[in-house]
């Protein structure tokens, strides 16, 4: 199942979700979080705590566009 991923403006302190119908009467977990300029601007990463580094290498979890193609530590050298 797609994990879609949401950015939006807060509004009078709401945010409205629409979603994909395969969501319907299913249980869903939301996770907010806000989108800090910090992480945008590469220069500046190498400045951030270890935790806040890892919170932007999580971004990428699973954003693999063919994650079940299966490679190996020699495919590099086969291109």
């Amino acid at each position: 199942m797609e994990k879609p991923e949401i950015k939006q403006k807060v509004e009078n302190g709401k945010v409205l979700l629409d979603l994909a119908e395969e969501f319907d009467n299913k249980e869903v977990s939301i996770t907010v979080s806000t989108t800090e300029d910090i992480f945008q601007d590469e220069k500046n990463r190498a400045d951030l705590p270890a935790a806040k580094r890892v919170e932007v290498l999580k971004r990428f979890a699973g954003t693999a566009k063919y994650p079940d193609v299966e490679t190996n530590k020699y495919e590099v050298y086969e291109q």
